[in-house]
Parts: C-alpha cells; structure tokens; sequence
C-alpha cells in the first residue's frame, strides 16, 4: 500500500485456528495480531555494535545477553530492524526471569501478564528498581526473534521451547519492556532475528 508516496512497511501476522490464511500477510512465526513496521534488513554486525554501545555502561552485565543475540543469529538469522507500536509490546514473550524475585514463571510471560503481576512485586527490589529506571524519556532498541532460542545454556527458554512457542520473544530488553509496556505511550525500535 502507497501512503504520500511511501511504501507502507506495516505488516500485520494472523492465521485462523485451524492455522490457514486469513487474507493477510501471514507467518506463523509471529504472535496472534503483532504489528511490526519493518524499516530495514540489518546484518549481525550492526545488531552487535549496537548492543555494544547501549550498553557500554552495564559491561558486567553483557555476557549473557550478547551470547543469547549470538544463539539467536545463528539459529534464525535475517535481522530486521522494526518498529513496534505501543500496544504490542504487551504480546511480546518474556522467558523465566528471575533475580531476588519470581517475575517471570518458567512457563514464560507477556508483557502484559507481567503487568498485572507488577503490583505485588516488592518496590524496593532490584528488579523494580531496574523497571523504573526505564522510564524517563530514552528509547533504546531491544532485541527480540520469531521463537526462543534453543540451547542448553539458556533453560530460561526451555519451557517454551518444549511447548513450541512461536512469536516475539525476548532477548534483551525485559526491563525496558515491561517498563514501557506499563507507560503504553511510544513506539519501540528493535531488532528481531528471524524476521
């Protein structure tokens, strides 16, 4: 579709129950209703250099969110760079988290079941603390895939994996999401392997 002579890079993923083409652009790879406006194929380079930079100040905290980027690429690979508008961040997945306090089950979340659990999250934990942190002004990009990643080091994942969860899924990100999932104000740059 042409808006003002632009091409109109919105797409919108859905499928019926018994999995056939409802007349959209379907992937089943994709979570119910998800819109993503892809911008632009992005190679890995780029996807690293960048969550390199974002997060030159949290070096301690880097390894195991890069490793999981680099599992990502070579498990989907086809980086895209996409905008997420505001009310589909809470379909996203979120894999078991967990850091002083159980945020997240085993089974995985969306953002928007981890909103609802938010209220009876202790304020005064490191894990809210880090929520609100993110929620100033400062969009950053996260880092999602199509599916969970599918590796041994990664149990967060497990659970999803096994029960052959399809759809946005978290790789780096999950405080800003749930963050800026509750604000339900701005659209979210990111990076999506397998898209």
């Amino acid at each position: 579709m042409k808006i003002l002579g632009h091409q109109d890079t919105r797409s919108d993923y859905h499928k019926t129950d018994e999995g056939k083409d409802s007349g959209s652009k379907v992937d089943s790879k994709r979570p119910k209703n998800v819109r993503m406006h892809r911008q632009s194929k992005v190679d890995y380079h780029e996807v690293k250099a960048t969550f390199l930079r974002d997060n030159v100040k949290t070096l301690e905290r880097n390894a195991w969110p890069l490793r999981a980027l680099e599992i990502a690429n070579a498990q989907f690979g086809d980086w895209t760079r996409a905008l997420l508008d505001p009310d589909d961040l809470g379909s996203i997945m979120l894999p078991r988290h967990n850091h002083g306090v159980s945020l997240v089950p085993s089974s995985g979340s969306s953002v928007s079941e981890v909103l609802k659990r938010l209220e009876r999250l202790d304020h005064s934990s490191e894990c809210y603390r880090r929520i609100q942190q993110f929620s100033g002004p400062l969009t950053t990009i996260i880092f999602l895939s199509v599916a969970p990643i599918n590796d041994p080091d990664y149990s967060d994942y497990k659970e999803l994996v096994d029960r052959g969860y399809r759809g946005l899924t978290h790789l780096d990100g999950l405080h800003r999401l749930i963050a800026w999932g509750l604000e339900n104000k701005r659209s979210v740059p990111a990076y999506v392997a397998g898209s």
